[in-house]
């Protein structure tokens, strides 16, 4: 079943024209209501800011520790992307909201993390503001650059 954005004029015509068919013809169909959570800048800007709290954490001498489970070893990794996404932001997210997949965050989600996660940053004396469409466009230049 086709998908349509019924906050834009083309999705609804689009959604009638298809309503409209299934009608003539007789069928019965179904509509499922799938509730709005982050748009693909938001994601793509999530996914920067990762990467940006973990060089924050680099530059002031964290790492994060990984304990073995067998030898009870330390082993000392420089954070990434993936270790802020699933060892600080997805914790502090299934803590707040009981989501555990961060597909399922909705905008005001993330705004509320950031205010949790915002002050602890601070207090290592790292601010990391989220990415906004400007640092998203001169990350994509960058990257053409290489």
């Amino acid at each position: 079943m086709p998908r349509y954005n019924l906050e834009n004029k083309r999705g609804v015509i689009n959604a009638k024209k298809n309503v409209d068919y299934h009608a003539s013809k007789g069928h019965v169909i179904d509509q499922k209501h799938i509730k709005k959570t982050r748009s693909n800048l938001q994601n793509r800007s999530l996914h920067l800011y990762y990467k940006l709290v973990a060089e924050a954490l680099l530059e002031v001498g964290y790492n994060f520790i990984y304990r073995n489970p067998f030898t009870g070893d330390e082993i000392e990794v420089p954070y990434t992307e993936d270790l802020v996404k699933k060892r600080i932001w997805q914790p502090l997210q299934e803590t707040l909201f009981k989501i555990e997949s961060t597909t399922k965050l909705e905008t005001h989600m993330i705004n509320d993390i950031l205010t949790v996660l915002t002050p602890w940053l601070t207090n290592i004396n790292k601010y990391v503001s989220f990415p906004n469409k400007n640092d998203l466009l001169i990350k994509q230049m960058n990257e053409l650059d290489k």
